[in-house]
């Protein structure tokens, strides 16, 4: 029994110890980019919420609600983080130009993402903090009618400046692949953070898919706002429009992220 409470103790500490040691959570969301931050070591960070997004092409229209999309991140050592996540979604197209053998509604999870980020440099001076991020999505993890054809890695640059103590300006460049058609698509975006005040904060951010060749470029804009309401839990909202006939309309989007433990 005297073992066993000491194990106890020894735990109790240890957990303190950390949740001491431990710095503010920064996360991957709300933001379409990606951040230069990796997980504390031995974390689970676990990001989840829903999304609408609203697409019209011509006179068809491709509405997206995303229920739950998680991503769960664990710091397996101080500066490389593991990675997996999916959704709980459902696509539905409507529209005079739907072609009748077209699957105008699909339900279910989306393909398994899994992956990995490593901090390659602090910021030091005129050198950013930067990360690299590399995934790749498994197509047969999914539901049936949501199942891809091809494996389809990507990867991200990600970096950050420290501007002042309340604003940061972030930049992700990468490739993205097309699992239906294993196409590259290159990815740039720029964000600024704002700390409001200490339960509030705020981005803004640009983002553009570049396709090449295969389909026109798609620009967007969004902002959110962050309520950081503990040091391991933080919820969030955001919106964004696109800029071009190409980009979604609009998406709305709201969830929440949660480091355990603290």
């Amino acid at each position: 029994m005297k073992k066993i409470s000491i194990l106890i103790l020894v735990l109790m500490y240890s957990l303190f110890t950390h949740a001491q040691e431990d710095p503010d959570m920064i996360t991957d969301r709300p933001t379409q980019s990606v951040s230069a931050w990796t997980i504390p070591k031995h974390r689970l960070q676990i990001e989840s919420g829903f999304q609408f997004r609203k697409t019209e092409t011509g006179n068809i229209t491709l509405n997206e609600m995303v229920y739950q999309g998680t991503l769960l991140r664990y710091g397996l050592l101080d500066n490389f983080e593991l990675r997996a996540g999916t959704t709980y979604s459902r696509s539905e197209i409507t529209g005079e130009e739907v072609p009748d053998d077209t699957l105008t509604t699909a339900t279910g999870f989306t393909p398994l993402v899994i992956g990995f980020k490593i901090l390659i440099v602090e910021e030091k001076g005129w050198i950013p903090r930067m990360s690299f991020e590399g995934s790749m999505i498994i197509p047969q993890a999914a539901s049936d009618e949501m199942k891809v054809l091809h494996y389809a890695p990507s990867f991200r640059f990600a970096g950050e400046y420290t501007i002042t103590d309340w604003l940061t300006f972030g930049f992700n460049v990468g490739t993205d692949y097309n699992a239906m058609e294993a196409d590259a698509i290159g990815y740039v975006s720029g964000v600024f953070g704002f700390s409001v005040l200490p339960w509030l904060g705020a981005f803004a951010e640009y983002y553009t898919y570049l396709p090449g060749s295969n389909g026109d470029n798609q620009h967007s804009l969004d902002g959110g706002l962050t309520f950081p309401v503990r040091k391991n839990l933080q919820f969030d909202v955001s919106a964004g429009i696109g800029l071009n006939p190409a980009a979604p309309d609009y998406f709305a989007a709201a969830g929440f992220a949660w480091r355990i433990p603290e």
